[in-house]
């Protein structure tokens, strides 16, 4: 219906944020919840995290994260092995001719998938830190908490419209 919106767009802005996208926009209007697991967690604690995240991904919730950690990982694998959709935040940016490769290309494809990268990110993936992790969990628990009335607008001034 909007096959523009599945191209690579920089310098988004989304309720401040001004981010760069490549994926389906319109999950940025689904429920969404930030995933974020605390490393003082214990391991039943983390457990527990990891199904009620997955519980309510098959409750059409859409988890946004960088996925940094392997629980992390793990809740992203199972969403999508499940049908369900994500939003990732990833540590880089997007080449002038960037696409996914492999899986994440498919569910692109399937529209489940959004990548989200801070803007200006360098395209080569530093490595990941404290500091850094942090500021990539913050951007996630920003996009959680958009509204439907979000502000999202793309390059050149267009709205996304509600979906």
């Amino acid at each position: 219906m909007f096959p523009d919106l599945f191209r690579r767009h920089l310098s988004v802005s989304i309720d401040g944020d001004v981010v760069d996208c490549v994926g389906n926009m319109f999950l940025l209007r689904r429920p969404m919840m930030a995933v974020h697991l605390r490393r003082r967690w214990t391991d039943a604690e983390k457990e527990q995290y990891k199904a009620m995240c997955i519980s309510a991904a098959a409750q059409g919730i859409v988890p946004v994260s960088p996925f940094v950690s392997p629980v992390e990982n793990e809740i992203r694998t199972r969403v999508l092995d499940a049908g369900g959709a994500v939003i990732h935040i990833v540590d880089h940016g997007f080449e002038e001719r960037f696409k996914p490769s492999g899986k994440s290309m498919d569910t692109c494809a399937d529209g489940r998938l959004l990548l989200v990268a801070e803007s200006g990110a360098a395209v080569r993936g530093e490595k990941m830190s404290y500091r850094k992790a942090s500021r990539l969990n913050e951007l996630a628990a920003r996009l959680a908490a958009l509204t439907p009335a979000s502000a999202i607008v793309l390059k050149g001034g267009r709205r996304l419209p509600p979906q």
